[in-house]
């Protein structure tokens, strides 16, 4: 039974991952009612937390706290502080996706603190990219950088690509609100870079959508609208523009329409969404474009 305890939660996990998340949270129901039949309280916290991230994903916010409390409660029962830690964290989540900054602030660093002290360099990481993400939307650009960058600093070191062009993006944004074109520019142009070794194209778009921001500020208006025309054709379909906090679009495009007329703004666009890959990625890497 405690076999098939695990099993069901690893099935439902599964399925949540490939985007069935009815069939995800099922089996997971299943594993929580055998768990809680056997008295399995390993494995009744990790599919209660499995529960809680199903809900969230789904937007049933209140029903994902309801779950993280729970299995947070049991963690703590068991003494398992990595649970204890990954539970806050995905509390943070929560909050955050629900606009509680504070309460976001104050979950992922609780989680931080038992990642230190656990000597764990990726959930050191992690939470410390979560924290950036917290603060930049909480407009502290300066504390944004700092654990953005410590966090850079740790991804590198473990080798974690995607972690890096993560970090990368959001302080491109962060030294652009603090008026640091140069570093902007810098991370941005890095960011993509890692972006295209791991095809993470959603990541080009966004920093390519920071690129045009870049050119707007230094009033290079037909640049801005250019690298904006580049940012549509590589974003992946279904993808949506990133939201206002890492770099807002529609105010981009207003901003250089106004700029430009619309007539020279959508023929500048247009050159940018007609160029292939290998053209993006020429023109985005060249340090004199912006």
């Amino acid at each position: 039974p405690p076999l098939r305890a695990d099993a069901l939660r690893v099935a439902g996990l599964l399925a949540n991952q490939m985007g069935d998340m009815v069939l995800g949270a099922a089996r997971c129901e299943e594993c929580l009612v055998l768990c809680r039949e056997l008295n399995d309280l390993p494995h009744l916290a990790d599919v209660l937390n499995t529960l809680g991230s199903i809900a969230r994903n789904q937007g049933q916010f209140t029903l994902a706290v309801e779950r993280y409390d729970q299995s947070l409660e049991v963690y703590r029962q068991l003494g398992d502080r990595v649970g204890i830690a990954v539970t806050l964290n995905n509390r943070g989540t929560v909050a955050r996706l629900q606009g509680d900054l504070d309460l976001a602030n104050t979950l992922y660093h609780e989680s931080l603190i038992i990642r230190r002290e656990e000597r764990d360099t990726w959930g050191v990481a992690y939470i410390l990219h979560n924290l950036s993400v917290v603060t930049w939307r909480q407009r502290k650009p300066e504390q944004a950088i700092a654990y953005s960058t410590e966090s850079l600093a740790l991804r590198r070191s473990l080798g974690d690509r995607q972690g890096a062009t993560d970090c990368l993006i959001l302080a491109g944004f962060a030294a652009r609100a603090l008026d640091q074109p140069e570093q902007s520019a810098a991370a941005f142009r890095e960011g993509i870079s890692l972006a295209h070794a791991i095809g993470e194209r959603q990541a080009i778009a966004t920093a390519l959508v920071g690129l045009a921001g870049l050119a707007a500020d230094r009033e290079r208006p037909r640049r801005g609208a250019r690298l904006l025309g580049m940012a549509a054709a590589i974003r992946p379909p279904g993808h949506r523009p990133p939201p206002p906090e890492d770099g807002n679009q529609e105010a981009e495009v207003t901003r250089l329409r106004a700029a430009l007329g619309d007539r020279e703004f959508d023929q500048a666009w247009q050159e940018g969404h007609a160029l292939t890959l290998d053209a993006v990625l020429g023109e985005a890497l060249d340090p004199n474009v912006i």
